[in-house]
């Protein structure tokens, strides 16, 4: 059975196959992917600060989109990663090896090719908003016209975030839906590269 990663752990693993990525020539690999393929329970919003933190720390180029965070390793990504301990790069491999039941070369192509649907996610989170507020507000509430305006915007091929930004706002004061108002928000409201 496969132990629960640190989180310094959780990084190091992420900065280890960014460089894996970088050398089998993949340009941005996306974070969401990886942390989910490495088993770790970590909320959008939470990668989003592992995204900022690799950022800010220089060892990773990261673009935020909307769902996803993309980072590609840095050259002080690069160094960090070869001056870890040789038994580093033995137990990473070992350790994403068992969890994904592939080697590195395949897990890395898995990995960059598994499509982010954030869409699903979000759609998930707006329905189960409407259901909660159908209980506490009734069918014919402000607040359910609100969320309908913002699925519906979701479906167009150019939302208008603005829009969505004002009606979540708007949103965030009802209690019983305050976390999935933050969600949706973090999902859709990309934060400045």
């Amino acid at each position: 059975m496969l132990k629960k990663l640190k989180y310094t752990t959780l990084l190091d693993y992420l900065l280890y196959i960014l460089s894996l990525a970088k050398s089998s020539g993949l340009r941005y690999v996306s974070l969401v992917s990886l942390v989910e393929s490495l088993k770790y329970e970590a909320s959008f919003s939470d990668i989003q600060e592992i995204g900022k933190y690799l950022d800010t720390m220089g060892w990773a180029k990261v673009f935020f989109s909307l769902g996803d965070v993309k980072a590609q390793i840095t050259s002080r990504g690069m160094v960090y990663v070869e001056e870890k301990p040789e038994e580093f790069e033995k137990e990473a491999a070992s350790y994403i090896e068992s969890l994904a039941k592939k080697t590195l070369e395949d897990f890395i192509i898995h990995v960059s090719s598994v499509p982010v649907d954030p869409q699903k996610t979000i759609f998930k989170i707006i329905d189960a908003s409407i259901g909660k507020i159908k209980k506490y507000q009734g069918e014919h509430s402000d607040f359910l016209i609100d969320l309908e305006v913002v699925k519906i915007e979701l479906t167009k091929s150019l939302p208008d975030f603005q829009l969505i930004e004002i009606k979540l706002n708007k949103l965030s004061a009802l209690e019983y839906i305050s976390s999935e108002v933050q969600e949706l928000k973090d999902y859709l409201l990309v934060p400045a590269n």
